[in-house]
């Protein structure tokens, strides 16, 4: 919400102001979804649940002034002016309270009473109601075979043990004297392995791109994109 959303004039300030009030809505949907699958058993195992709430907790902690949610609007004056600025930052202020931490209390609520007591111990989805055909549907889906999940793990196996056997044959032709998992570990820790600078780590991808992967689209595609790929840093991981 905050981070995702283009923010140059006065109305972009406003609807990002009109989400944050509209947040609890959301997670009253979220908890009639959620509360709906503790109804029928088709909840997450409790692995995949660890954290969740204390991830929701956490935006009740701390001034307003400091949460991801207002650091849009620290900068807002700058972008529309004084009196408007001050006037959305109250506003923000106002929406984060009553929204925003409004909404995450009652989803850690939720979370903490209803749903984490009723999530499934086992972590198989075949253990959730028509899971065993749940399960052949997804293997089908994904793999676009008929096979059994035993001759997937199967496959997996061989083809992991064809894998390292050649690896070992490559630790064998550099002379090397070490094992499979400490050949890895020099691989891993080697510092000629790791890019020096940002810049080229870009170059390398661009490399891998424009002159590797490029010229191959039209060799399994009929036609190859018009559109221009840009290759560019992102400040976090998990950026759009």
């Amino acid at each position: 919400l905050a981070e995702w959303a283009p923010l140059t004039e006065e109305k972009d300030y406003q609807d990002l102001v009109a989400r944050y009030r509209l947040f609890p809505t959301y997670t009253d949907q979220i908890v009639t979804v959620m509360r709906t699958a503790v109804s029928k058993g088709l909840t997450n195992h409790e692995a995949s649940m660890k954290g969740v709430v204390g991830a929701c907790r956490a935006h009740l902690e701390g001034k307003l002034e400091e949460t991801a949610f207002y650091k849009p609007f620290l900068t807002v004056q700058e972008v529309v002016g004084q009196e408007a600025g001050a006037r959305l930052q109250g506003a923000a202020k106002e929406a984060i309270q009553e929204g925003v931490r409004s909404g995450f209390r009652q989803l850690g609520d939720f979370l903490e009473q209803e749903y984490l007591p009723a999530c499934r111990k086992e972590i198989a989805a075949t253990r959730l109601p028509g899971g065993q055909e749940l399960y052949k549907a997804c293997l089908r889906f994904h793999t676009s075979t008929a096979m059994t999940a035993q001759q997937i793990h199967d496959k997996g196996l061989e083809e992991v043990a064809r894998i390292e056997d050649e690896m070992r044959l490559i630790v064998s032709s550099l002379g090397l004297q070490c094992s499979l998992p400490e050949f890895i570990l020099q691989l891993r820790e080697d510092p000629a392995n790791f890019f020096s600078s940002a810049e080229e780590l870009l170059a390398a991808f661009d490399t891998v791109i424009r002159q590797k992967t490029e010229p191959q689209i039209t060799k399994i595609f009929s036609r190859a994109p018009t559109g221009l790929l840009e290759i560019t840093s992102t400040p976090q991981a998990d950026y759009p």
